[in-house]
C-alpha cells in the first residue's frame, strides 16, 4: 500500500504550498447553495477541512488508503 504519491510519479514535497496558493482563488468559487463538493485527490484531507471550516459540504477520495488515514 502507497504511503505517499511516490508510486504515482508525485515527487513535489510540498502539498502545502499549492494549497494556499490555490484557496484564495477556490474561495471565490464556492457555491453559495450548499451544493455538496469532491475533492479528487484529497490526500490527507486539508482542502476538505478547509472547505468544512468555509460552512461547505466536502467529501474526498484519493488513490492512496495511507494518506487518507493519515489526516
Amino acid at each position: 500500500m502507497a504511503t505517499d504519491y511516490s508510486e504515482f510519479g508525485w515527487s513535489d514535497a510540498q502539498p502545502a504550498f499549492y494549497h494556499e496558493l490555490l484557496c484564495k482563488y477556490i474561495e471565490r468559487l464556492l457555491p453559495a447553495d450548499g451544493t455538496p463538493i469532491l475533492d479528487v485527490g484529497c490526500g490527507e484531507g486539508e482542502s476538505c477541512a478547509w472547505l468544512r471550516d468555509r460552512g461547505c459540504e466536502a467529501a474526498g477520495l484519493d488513490c492512496s488508503a495511507a494518506l487518507i488515514e493519515r489526516g
